[in-house]
């Protein structure tokens, strides 16, 4: 069963994705979560995650909010064709919450670490 961010991180998940390897400390505890949730969401398939972390990871401050329709789309798609859709309904709901937010240079470099730090935790626990 997958699990929220908000679940494995709190409330502030958003704010925890976007202050991401600012600071040590809430860095571990941020890093402890994503564990926690990556493991919910195994049954994502690899190619989608990095799909979407390819997105983030080439946008810049202007066209990262073009990455939201992207993962509305995604969402839609998930119920059609996934077995375990919520896992990725999930995922994709809580990118777009962050994805949101950011408004900094600063916010979208954080938030690439914090994906690339949830690609990471996915691997090691991904059942594809």
């Amino acid at each position: 069963m997958a699990i929220s961010m908000e679940i494995s991180l709190g409330k502030d998940f958003v704010t925890q994705a976007l202050a991401f390897g600012t600071d040590r400390i809430s860095t571990s505890t941020t890093l402890d979560g994503l564990k926690e949730y990556t493991k919910s969401i195994r049954k994502v398939r690899q190619a989608q995650l990095r799909r979407y972390y390819r997105e983030i990871k080439n946008a810049d401050l202007n066209s990262v909010v073009m990455i939201r329709p992207l993962l509305a789309y995604g969402i839609g798609r998930a119920g059609i064709v996934e077995s375990d859709s919520d896992a990725l309904k999930g995922l994709l709901t809580d990118l777009e919450t962050i994805i949101a937010s950011i408004d900094t240079v600063d916010k979208l470099k954080n938030f690439k670490l914090f994906m690339e730090s949830l690609l990471a935790y996915h691997k090691m626990y991904a059942k594809n």
